[in-house]
């Protein structure tokens, strides 16, 4: 199983996740010509998962509607998306109610964002039992989620970098409010691992990092010395593998 990076951080969010014979796509912010070559063979894509309605995760929908992708998304997303005609084709998807996509199992859990109904998922690849999370576009995590083998989790700012760039320019203190209600800082994040139960975690992949407060080396670091578990950060064009281990 690997990731391949599409595009993450402030403009633009989509992950290719290939397992055996099928991909199945988190989120959708690309769209166009661009999305059209972002994946080798779409007769391998068996769905999308779209976190919530801003167009950094869902601008490329329509496109991926009209070459008859599965796209699931909550019921508040598809509001908030539906003055698009075409978008009544959407496939209505709620918290804590699990759905089959091609070979992948898919839990989704409600997030923290300023949007009407986001959502995370926990997808499962039934032929190897592995696990992983995705969330993103949240400022904190509201459950604990066990035995996960994989985590491709947000890590957009941290606190001291962004409150130095205020200082620097009082003019851009709304951003402040805006993050820390909306995306997932450093602090929080580490603090969400904490919680949580990594004994069978290979890799965190850290995504959607801010162009202007994160440092990327700096998170990487801190995330491997709490946890002590292989750690990256998304990057453009990247594949990330996600070794393949029967748990």
């Amino acid at each position: 199983m690997n990731l391949h990076v599409i595009s993450t951080g402030s403009k633009a969010n989509l992950y290719a996740l290939h397992a055996g014979n099928e991909t199945l796509l988190l989120d959708a912010g690309v769209s166009g010509r661009r999305l059209i070559n972002s994946v080798e063979d779409w007769n391998k894509v068996c769905g999308c998962l779209v976190t919530h309605e801003h167009q950094d995760h869902a601008r490329g929908i329509p496109d991926l509607l009209r070459m008859g992708v599965p796209v699931y998304a909550s019921q508040g997303t598809i509001d908030a998306l539906s003055a698009d005609a075409d978008l009544t084709r959407l496939n209505r998807c709620e918290a804590r109610s699990t759905f089959s996509v091609g070979q992948f199992t898919v839990l989704p859990f409600d997030c923290k964002h300023d949007a009407p109904e986001p959502l995370g998922f926990v997808v499962r690849y039934e032929p190897t039992g592995e696990t992983l999370l995705y969330a993103t576009d949240t400022y904190y995590l509201p459950h604990r989620f066990p035995w996960m083998n994989y985590w491709i989790v947000e890590c957009n700012y941290i606190e001291d970098i962004m409150n130095q760039r205020i200082k620097d320019d009082p003019a851009s203190a709304f951003i402040r409010k805006r993050l820390m209600t909306s995306h997932m800082s450093l602090r929080r994040l580490l603090d969400a691992l904490k919680a949580n139960d990594l004994s069978k975690t290979r890799k965190i992949v850290l995504v959607h990092l801010s162009d202007g407060n994160s440092d990327e080396r700096q998170m990487i670091a801190s995330v491997r010395a709490q946890t002590g578990i292989e750690t990256v950060s998304a990057i453009n064009g990247s594949v990330i593998e996600l070794e393949m281990a029967t748990f």
